[in-house]
């Protein structure tokens, strides 16, 4: 199904795309002419940038989340419910990653030993994109720590970004622009 114009509509693209009922609820939801307006937002939420004009889809350009500044995850903390149930579940699946079967191809790229068995699926030794589940990783564990303040997630990330930036040190070494990083080789 094509719009008037002969292109896909948004709707339909993302139906195709599988992103489903949900998605295009929330969308509708933010583009929705009943969007508080400044006077009627709580006044615990900051204003946006006043010299940015947020955009329909609720986003503006300098970065801003909705109509109003986003809040900074240390300050908003969940309650008893599903979701504090699932923040934690998410982050003991954080935790549970081996730090080191992460590691692996990196190393291996940049000549380093590893012990650590490899990862399958889109981590496999063979994959082309093998390394980046270490950045999804990465960056759950800074968003953890940053809405929880959960040492450990802050310790394993940051124990991740030393071991990384140890290898893009050796960049040269191994044979690659100085800088380079990645678990897979630069060619």
């Amino acid at each position: 199904m094509t719009e008037a114009g002969g292109g896909l509509s948004r709707r339909r693209a993302l139906t195709v795309l599988g992103v489903g009922v949900g998605a295009l609820a929330a969308e509708q939801a933010l583009v929705a002419d009943e969007m508080p307006t400044e006077a009627t937002a709580p006044a615990s939420i900051p204003p946006a940038n006043p010299r940015v004009t947020a955009v329909p889809g609720g986003y503006a350009p300098d970065g801003t989340a909705g109509r109003h500044a986003a809040l900074p995850l240390d300050q908003v903390k969940l309650l008893d419910s599903p979701f504090r149930d699932n923040q934690a579940r998410n982050t003991s699946y954080l935790l549970f990653l081996d730090p080191e079967r992460m590691l692996r191809s990196f190393r291996l790229n940049y000549g380093q030993p590893s012990a650590a068995e490899p990862i399958g699926g889109w981590e496999r030794p063979a994959s082309e994109v093998r390394g980046h589940t270490t950045g999804h990783l990465m960056s759950g564990l800074a968003l953890t720590y940053a809405n929880t303040g959960d040492d450990a997630a802050r310790t394993r990330g940051r124990y991740l970004v030393s071991q990384l930036a140890a290898l893009q040190a050796r960049a040269a070494a191994a044979g690659f622009h100085p800088g380079y990083q990645s678990a897979f080789p630069e060619v």
